[in-house]
């Protein structure tokens, strides 16, 4: 524990013994003057005294605590302890030299940090970028250049593709040869059969014309014989046979005409039918000849393209071995080329330093050029700031939420290497709870998570893998303390329990108990007030006897009225209590004051009536409502309605308690 601990429990302990002492001696000043009359109160049983006893031991267990629970919040101070697990170091490499470092407080993930600087490996990028840029050139040339497949294999696939051309043009010769002797022969086919038609058609129309001939030419002879008849007859005449025999002679000659016509156009068709069937077999000999020919060169085509076709296989496997080729080739100069820039990335990260994760710089060396080989040069740390980590009662956990600051300090700490006390001048920062959780195997504690952002000497030190152990200077809630809450309800049960004791020994005390009411008072009582009170207490009594004695008499003094007055605006409660212990309330006073109160004065021993004046009636009045209000009855008159009461004020002080039971202790 610090000095400054210590001086606090001190201080504490100091005022609140103080404190108890003068809650003590209040408390035994109230008892004694507050302790009931032996005559006058009842004494309390069993019950009521272990309920006082359990009261008190309550009351003052409560306070204790209540004490014990703030006491504690103020010595045990929470610690935690600081890491820096979270945060980016940047050091000085070795042998280079600090070129810049970034100016912004806040980075995010790939920015530059820091550049450094060395001759050697800033030549050996230049070097690397110059091989980058000759690979690429060979990578250009080896890309752009055709594929190589193999001589033997192309000659062959030129051989295959002459010969196969060579055999194409053959047969298409052929072939426009087929076709010519076949478009020769339907035309020649087409024309014969043409001529043939026409021949027919004059062969019939000859035959047509030799029947009408020949029907003609035996008319005519049917009429030649018919004029011969006639004429031997004798009906005819020679130039009518004349006539007939001549149509018969020119019929005759016409009908052979016809004849010899029709035969030579038979002997024409004849002729042109056995000629064309002769050329037709002729042509179909040839166009037989020139499709085996043409089968032939198919074949021979067939071949040849067959052999192409594996030789164009061959040719495509062996471009495929070539277009691989020139890709692994490819593929070869690309590793060369990333094998280069992984070299030249390397070469030039080591000569640069970029976040890896955002966050804030948190610690800056103040003079970067001569920070030494493998001192932290920047810090940065997340945008949450470093965890703090501490142990801490559940109960904490609510104060800890509604905090908006706590007050962090850093503890001096063994340093690991020089096994020195390592001192910190700022130590003093704050931090937020952002995080809570349960532990498992300890129910009533719990892990808090604190964001702070420490001073820059302390993130420097962390930095190197250290760890801090941080106190918080904070103390929560005492509503929030399980211990304090029960003390603060142990406490008002004891109080309420006492209190309620105390209202109970009043009650008792104020009540008639037979014979110990009397008129008079017995010495021993006179003794005990006066034991307790002194010669106030005999001297107050003495006024609530005289007053009990005039009620009685039906003759009050005014200057006892007044003396009352007074007693009761010096002494209060007191007053009220002791006059009404000497006024003894009890049926035998209580019907003679409220005839006396009402104007009925009775006769005194001279046989005169004593009576009151309104002013002193409504003093009187109030004087008992004050003291022993039992004694008048509901219907009494009050001190605003005494009769003939025009005008007068009260002379009790308004601050005297008027209530139906007696002032409290």
């Amino acid at each position: 524990m610090t000095f400054w601990g210590i001086a606090t429990v001190a201080l504490i302990g100091a005022a609140s013994g103080f404190g108890l002492y003068c809650f003590a001696c209040a408390f035994h000043v109230w008892r004694k003057r507050n302790s009931p009359v032996a005559d006058g109160a009842r004494p309390l049983g069993a019950a009521g005294r272990l309920g006082r006893v359990a009261s008190m031991v309550l009351l003052l267990g409560g306070v204790v605590c209540a004490a014990t629970a703030s006491i504690a919040s103020l010595i045990f101070v929470p610690e935690g302890l600081l890491h820096g697990k979270d945060l980016l170091t940047v050091r000085t490499p070795k042998d280079l030299h600090v070129q810049w470092t970034v100016a912004d407080a806040a980075v995010k993930p790939g920015d530059l940090l820091a550049r450094f600087h060395s001759p050697e490996k800033e030549a050996r990028v230049e070097v690397l970028r110059l091989t980058i840029e000759e690979l690429q050139t060979e990578r250009a040339v080896v890309e752009r250049r055709p594929l190589e497949p193999d001589r033997e294999i192309t000659r062959r696939l030129l051989d295959l593709g002459n010969e196969r051309r060579h055999i194409e043009s053959r047969l298409n010769q052929l072939e426009i040869e087929c076709d010519e002797i076949q478009r020769g022969l339907a035309c020649e086919r087409l024309t014969a059969t043409d001529q043939i038609r026409q021949l027919e058609t004059e062969y019939a129309q000859l035959t047509r014309e030799l029947t009408q001939a020949q029907k003609g030419l035996e008319f005519d002879r049917a009429q030649a014989v018919r004029s011969d008849e006639l004429m031997r007859r004798g009906a005819g005449t020679p130039r009518d046979r004349e006539q007939w025999l001549r149509d018969v002679k020119i019929g005759v000659e016409e009908v052979c005409k016809l004849q010899e016509q029709a035969e030579n156009v038979r002997t024409q068709k004849t002729d042109l039918a056995e000629g064309l069937a002769e050329l037709l077999s002729t042509m179909q000999s040839q166009a037989t000849g020139l499709r085996r020919q043409i089968a032939v060169l198919g074949k021979q085509l067939d071949e040849v393209g067959g052999a192409e076709a594996a030789v164009q296989e061959r040719l495509k496997s062996d471009l495929a071995r070539a277009a691989e080729l020139r890709s692994r080739e490819l593929q070869q100069i690309d590793a060369r080329v990333r094998e280069t820039e992984k070299e030249l990335g390397g070469v030039e990260q080591s000569l640069r330093e970029v976040a890896a994760v955002g966050g804030f710089v948190v610690y800056r060396a103040p003079s970067p050029q001569t920070v030494g080989e493998g001192e932290p040069l920047l810090v940065v740390g997340p945008h949450q700031g470093l965890r703090l980590q501490m142990r801490l009662p559940k109960w904490q956990r609510k104060s800890l939420q509604q905090a908006a600051a706590l007050k962090l300090e850093l503890v001096s700490q063994m340093d690991r290497d020089a096994e020195v006390e390592r001192h910190f001048v700022e130590r003093r920062f704050v931090g937020r709870l952002v995080q809570w959780r349960g532990l498992p195997n300890d129910p009533s504690y719990g892990l808090a998570e604190l964001s702070c952002e420490p001073p820059a000497e302390a993130v420097r030190y962390l930095s190197s893998g250290n760890e801090i152990l941080v106190k918080m200077h904070w103390w929560p809630t005492p509503l929030a303390s399980p211990l304090f809450l029960g003390g603060v309800l142990s406490a008002l049960l004891g109080f309420a329990g006492w209190t309620l004791s105390s209202f109970r020994r009043a009650e008792t005390a104020s009540k008639p108990h037979g014979s110990a009411a009397g008129p008079t008072q017995q010495p021993d009582r006179q003794a005990s007030w006066a034991t307790e009170y002194g010669s106030e207490g005999a001297v107050l009594h003495l006024l609530g006897v005289q007053l009990r004695e005039g009620i009685l008499r039906h003759s009050v003094d005014r200057h006892l009225l007044a003396a009352l007055e007074w007693a009761l605006d010096r002494h209060r409660a007191r007053a009220i209590r002791l006059i009404a212990t000497g006024l003894a309330e009890d049926d035998q006073l209580g019907d003679p004051l409220r005839r006396f109160v009402s104007g009925n004065g009775s006769a005194n021993g001279s046989g005169r009536h004593q009576g009151l004046a309104h002013e002193d009636r409504r003093r009187l009045i109030r004087i008992v409502r004050t003291v022993a209000p039992r004694l008048l009855a509901a219907g009494s008159p009050r001190p605003d309605e005494a009769p003939d009461d025009r005008a007068g004020t009260a002379t009790v002080p308004r601050n005297v308690t008027t209530a139906t039971t007696p002032a409290p202790r």
